[in-house]
């Protein structure tokens, strides 16, 4: 037994060894995406999104993604389709390791009230179907109460198999 659990955290090592993630190597990688994404990742460009502070998995899968067809962005056909998946690895831990910094983004005041508005229209309150369940309850509450009266009122001795 105790051999089979040393072979398997072995394997788990030297997978994660063969996936491994280098930092630098992902800086020097990144950069041909820094004329869209910014130096470390922190767009100041709105159509571009910004890469920094994402987690390397979801960095690594857009990647996927892109090469693979399932997303598409003609901007980033030719730099995703020559990436190997270290290359995707190594990019991914680049991007993941800087810190976002704040965007100078100020919201319409006029949109955000028209927002918070019909936010507030459509946002279903939950108090009736709370009272509803509280209803029911109460009411499968009285009906369980009432069982042995109404079996007494039948005849039904206690501790028979007709008993509630």
């Amino acid at each position: 037994m105790q051999l089979r659990l040393t072979a398997l955290v072995a394997s788990a090592v030297f997978a994660t060894a063969a996936h491994a993630q280098d930092v630098d190597a992902g800086r020097k990688k990144a950069e041909a995406c820094a004329a869209c994404h910014g130096p470390d990742g922190n767009s100041t460009q709105p159509q571009f999104p910004i890469l920094a502070g994402q987690t390397a998995r979801y960095l690594d899968l857009q990647l996927r993604d892109f090469k693979e067809g399932r997303r598409k962005e003609p901007q980033m056909d030719p730099f995703v389709q020559t990436l190997s998946r270290a290359d995707m690895f190594d990019l991914a831990a680049f991007f993941a390791a800087q810190k976002l910094r704040p965007t100078p983004f100020k919201p319409d005041p006029v949109k955000a009230e028209r927002g918070r508005k019909e936010q507030i229209g459509a946002a279903p309150t939950l108090e009736p179907l709370r009272a509803r369940q509280i209803g029911l309850l109460q009411s499968a509450a009285v009906e369980v109460e009432a069982l042995p009266r109404v079996a007494q009122r039948r005849g039904v001795p206690p501790g028979s198999k007709s008993w509630p």
